[in-house]
C-alpha cells in the first residue's frame, strides 16, 4: 500500500498509508481542517545495462584492440607503406621548416638593440 502526503492550509504536512482504491482525503483525521494531497515524484532506479552513455559501446581490452588493428593493417602495410612514409616525411618537414623560421624570427627580434623614445 502506498503513503501519500497530505498538505493542511497552514503549510504543515502528514503522510497516511492508504489503499490504491481509497478515497483521498478532504479533512485532517486528528483536527478536521480541510486538506488535500501532495503529489510526490515515483521512485525510479535504473539497473543493468543500457541506462549509461557507454553502454552502447562494445567493450575490449587494449590488447584485443592491438591484435585487431595489427592483423587488419599486415596485409595492407606494404601497399601503403611507401605513401604513408612520403606523407608522414612531408608533414614533419613541414613543421620542421615552420618551427625553424619561427626561431630566426624570434632570434633577429631578440638581437635588435632597444630604440629609444622619441622625445616630444
Amino acid at each position: 500500500m502506498p503513503i501519500y502526503v497530505y498538505e493542511r492550509p497552514d503549510g504543515s504536512r502528514f503522510e497516511l498509508r492508504q489503499g490504491f482504491n481509497d478515497e483521498s482525503l478532504t479533512t485532517d483525521p486528528e483536527t478536521g481542517v480541510p486538506v488535500r494531497r501532495i503529489l510526490q515524484p515515483a521512485p525510479v532506479i535504473f539497473k543493468g545495462s543500457g541506462w549509461y552513455k557507454t553502454d552502447s559501446r562494445t567493450t575490449t581490452s587494449s590488447g584485443d584492440k592491438a591484435e585487431k588493428k595489427a592483423s587488419e593493417t599486415t596485409t595492407t602495410t606494404a601497399e601503403k607503406s611507401d605513401g604513408a612514409a612520403t606523407e608522414a616525411k612531408s608533414a614533419q618537414e613541414a613543421v620542421s621548416d615552420a618551427t625553424a623560421k619561427t626561431t630566426a624570427e624570434i632570434k633577429k627580434t631578440a638581437d635588435k638593440p632597444a630604440t629609444p623614445a622619441a622625445a616630444s
